[in-house]
């Protein structure tokens, strides 16, 4: 099979974990700017554009890519937008009820960048809101009402900076796997054409979606479990690893 695009997550993939990673080491940054030209490069982070747009450029990514965990589709190469799913304005203010005290753990993310949240500043266009520290035994104080909003995508994510839970909470289309949908109809590229490679547990369906699902060394037992390989860790330079065993 030869693949035409290769659709990377950043965090515990392209960069190592950490907050303020922008920079691969010099063999993945190497291997990903020696495909320039001759296959489809794409980011598919849950990063804002603000922690996205200097590891585009390091790179030279120019392919369209998908920023805050499929919220938006942005298009480097023209510095345009082109989709984007945010949480409608009229829920805000029921979901920020609900969360009541767990606000202080809160971050609320726009297309442009993620910050804490701020009880004085009024929100529009927000993609995801993040709440630190869903431990299980209070999840069920905060989800059960949450569920009643309709539209949403709630989702509690354990592989964390921190290694505590964290409850992500979006549009219920701003998946990584709706993404790819509107990524291969932009690059007219088939779904078995694509390599993706991942670390998380919000990488899964991109890692089902692609013909070639990549876990890394690093990654959640769970994307382990459903990958079609295994490539070494971050720090292992797993991603170099990847680009020449299925591009080379």
């Amino acid at each position: 099979m030869k693949y035409k695009a290769l659709l990377l997550d950043l965090d515990g993939t392209t960069v190592p974990m950490g907050f303020g990673q922008h920079t691969p080491t010099k063999a993945v940054k190497n291997a990903i700017i020696g495909l320039r030209g001759k296959v489809h490069v794409c980011i598919a982070t849950g990063r804002a554009m603000d922690g996205t747009l200097p590891v585009l450029q390091s790179l030279g990514i120019s392919d369209p890519c998908i920023l805050c965990g499929g919220a938006v589709i942005y298009n480097p190469a023209q510095a345009k937008t082109i989709e984007k799913f945010t949480i409608p304005d009229k829920h805000l203010e029921k979901i920020f009820s609900i969360l009541g005290k767990k606000l202080n753990k809160a971050y609320v993310q726009t297309q442009e960048q993620e910050v804490r949240y701020d009880s004085t500043h009024q929100y529009h266009d927000v993609t995801n809101i993040f709440i630190q520290d869903m431990f299980e035994k209070i999840q069920h104080t905060y989800l059960t009402p949450l569920r009643k909003i309709r539209g949403l995508s709630l989702q509690v994510m354990t592989k964390t900076f921190n290694g505590n839970p964290v409850l992500q909470i979006s549009h219920h289309s701003a998946t990584k796997q709706q993404a790819i949908n509107h990524l291969i109809t932009w690059l007219k590229v088939k779904p078995d054409q694509i390599v993706a490679v991942g670390d998380g547990e919000n990488d899964l369906p991109m890692i089902i979606a692609a013909g070639m699902g990549v876990a890394m060394g690093n990654a959640a037992d769970g994307l382990k479990s459903v990958a079609d390989y295994i490539a070494p860790s971050v720090d292992e330079d797993g991603v170099a690893h990847v680009i020449e065993k299925f591009f080379s």
